[in-house]
């Protein structure tokens, strides 16, 4: 309460400087502070709803609970979460007087006026996000919550159903991370849930499905126990075309690494486990779909040439995406990735292992170096990247040599290809072209 009294006051605070700062340009256009400040008008359907909403709470102190994340981010969501032929409202409120227990109401249109048909306590006082998961059944749906508790690590996830005017719970459990996708190919959306137990220090992924209209646990199993915060959770395809679920997070020594999951006769498989690749790395780089093929690809990393003896924090990195074909991972992309500046070069076969890179501290500048026993040696230079801003001043005379690659918004990145003739190395403005991609 007293968050959301500091906020007023900063905000009558802002709002009479603008009144005052218009008063002084000469304008006569200022309306009363209170007039300022009310919330946006209701539509007449929503005011409608509204209505039935203070009936049904028995109270006209209500403040709307918005989800937090996801798709759906209104005060009012309406989807068809019964087999009739028209959608419900559903909302989220609490009593702004008793603080009460965040609550759902589901509201339903009969005889042309909007009425609440269910009303229930909410698992946390905070709504995450909102979701709605297909039933076998009509056109009927899932209702599927994320909920917050404060102090809480983790949320939970409930699943609801409507039915005759009823809801009802038919899912629970706490969640690290969620997400919906058809992961065995049944043309049906799973849940794909992390969920956390801090007394057991373990965290399982579970395929949550479809089974007569409800939903239920239908496979888990552990994920390494050496992550311990987690990144990411992808939906995507393999290589070779089979749905899978990509993992990413943080192990215990700081090192990102990825977990793939496969689903199939009730069955979750961890692919990166059964074909033993080694997805630690100490970059952020997280798994992605780094080549457009539309299949994610998994970021496996080593150090660069002449980085062997330098202090964490300074090296540079080769990194493989890695891609499964069916019978292991095969790399589909070789790259040096500037996180920073936010750009990758795709590196020619003929360059790995035998060209590194330096980062040029005052500039930031990537310096591309023919390797020969050291970083200190830099008498076969290649090429220089370097990133712009539009709005800042450009030296002409140091930019003379410089050819524009790659821009996006404001930032341009600019190229310096020296000339090494003679030098099997060295690359074209075509070349670089080719292997320069912003990220």
């Amino acid at each position: 309460m007293q968050i959301f009294s500091k906020g007023v006051n900063a905000l009558r605070r802002t709002i009479l400087m603008m009144a005052i700062a218009l008063m002084l340009s000469g304008c006569n256009v200022i309306q009363p502070i209170d007039e300022l400040m009310k919330p946006p008008k209701l539509t007449d359907e929503q005011a409608e709803i509204y209505s039935a909403l203070e009936q049904a709470a028995g109270s006209r102190n209500i403040a709307f609970k918005y989800p937090q994340s996801g798709e759906y981010r209104s005060a009012f969501t309406f989807a068809n979460i019964d087999s009739d032929a028209e959608s419900e409202a559903v909302v989220f409120y609490e009593d702004t007087v008793t603080k009460s227990t965040t609550r759902m109401c589901v509201l339903d249109k009969q005889d042309g006026q909007w009425q609440a048909a269910a009303n229930t306590a909410g698992a946390g006082t905070e709504v995450e996000f909102i979701d709605f998961n297909k039933t076998d059944t009509g056109g009927a749906s899932n209702l599927i919550v994320g909920w917050n508790i404060p102090n809480r690590t983790g949320g939970i996830l409930s699943v609801y159903s409507f039915n005759g005017g009823r809801i009802d719970e038919t899912y629970s459990d706490s969640y690290s991370e969620f997400t919906m996708f058809d992961i065995n190919s049944d043309n049906k959306q799973e849940l794909i849930i992390l969920s956390s137990n801090s007394v057991q220090r373990k965290t399982d992924i579970k395929i949550v499905a479809t089974s007569r209209n409800n939903m239920e646990l239908a496979a888990q199993t552990e994920i390494d126990r050496n992550i311990v915060e987690f990144v990411s959770i992808k939906k995507g395809l393999l290589g070779d075309n089979t749905p899978a679920v990509f993992v990413d997070g943080y192990t215990d020594d700081g090192s990102l690494t990825t977990e793939v999951f496969t689903y199939h006769n009730n069955k979750l498989s961890v692919v990166t486990q059964q074909y033993f690749i080694n997805a630690d790395r100490d970059s952020k780089i997280l798994c992605d779909d780094i080549n457009g093929d539309g299949k994610i690809e998994i970021p496996v990393t080593s150090i660069l040439p002449g980085y062997g003896n330098v202090q964490e924090g300074e090296v540079l990195y080769l990194t493989e995406y890695k891609s499964f074909d069916g019978s292991g991972f095969n790399t589909v992309l070789t790259a040096v990735i500037n996180e920073n500046d936010g750009y990758l070069v795709k590196m020619p076969q003929r360059w790995v292992g035998k060209v590194t890179v330096v980062n040029h501290m005052e500039t930031g500048e990537w310096r591309f170096y023919k390797f020969n026993r050291s970083l200190e040696d830099q008498s076969v230079e290649l090429l220089r990247i370097r990133k712009y801003s539009k709005n800042d001043y450009q030296d002409k005379f140091e930019q003379e040599n410089y050819i524009t690659i790659g821009t996006k918004g404001t930032t341009e990145y600019k190229a310096y290809i020296i000339e090494q003739k003679n030098e099997p190395l060295a690359i074209s403005q075509k070349e670089l072209e080719a292997m320069f991609q912003i990220i």
